[in-house]
């Protein structure tokens, strides 16, 4: 995980226990090589958004 870019005391709120956009993120990548081109200069919103687009379209939130 990629704790430096995870707020502290933050508890897990997204899909896959992740913590962050970020967090989401990795864990895309690691299951689907999800990638979003620049994540790194994007807010966490717009990173989430992606990911939960990915997501439903990969049927996770059907």
């Amino acid at each position: 995980m990629i704790y430096g870019l995870v707020p502290q005391g933050r508890k897990p709120f997204l899909p896959f226990n992740a913590r962050s956009g970020w967090e989401l993120l990795v864990a895309l990548e690691q299951r689907h090589g999800f990638k979003i081109p620049g994540y790194d200069l994007r807010h966490e919103t717009d990173i989430i958004s992606e990911c939960l687009a990915f997501m439903e379209k990969q049927g996770y939130l059907s």
